[in-house]
């Protein structure tokens, strides 16, 4: 909402519903696998350029008038990318490999 502010000098309730949601899509996919300050830094991020992506949207003539190409493609890019750049490798599964019982292949 204060990103955006001085562009429109209005308080939107909608753009920062947005941006909440940008945040929250960006740190889904890695969410398992990064420590907590480099998930508020993945959650923050996109929710401050929510509205520039938005804007390059319509830059591009894309009928979305509620933003969702924007926070849920723009932000889950984001989200999906960040898995690979902030993957602390100190989270995921302990311990040898669960055997199925079956007799190993190859």
């Amino acid at each position: 909402m204060a990103w955006v502010y001085p562009r429109l000098r209005k308080w939107d309730v909608g753009i920062t519903v947005n941006g909440f949601l940008g945040g929250l899509v960006a740190i889904t996919c890695p969410c398992y696998w990064v420590d907590p300050l480099s998930a508020v830094i993945i959650g923050v991020w996109p929710a401050s350029w929510w509205s520039s992506a938005s804007n390059f949207i319509e830059w591009l003539r894309i009928d979305d008038p509620i933003g969702a190409v924007a926070v849920h493609g723009i932000a889950g890019i984001w989200g999906t990318i960040s898995l690979g750049l902030f993957a602390a490798g100190k989270y995921g599964l302990a311990g040898p490999p669960v055997r199925s019982g079956r007799p190993p292949t190859g």
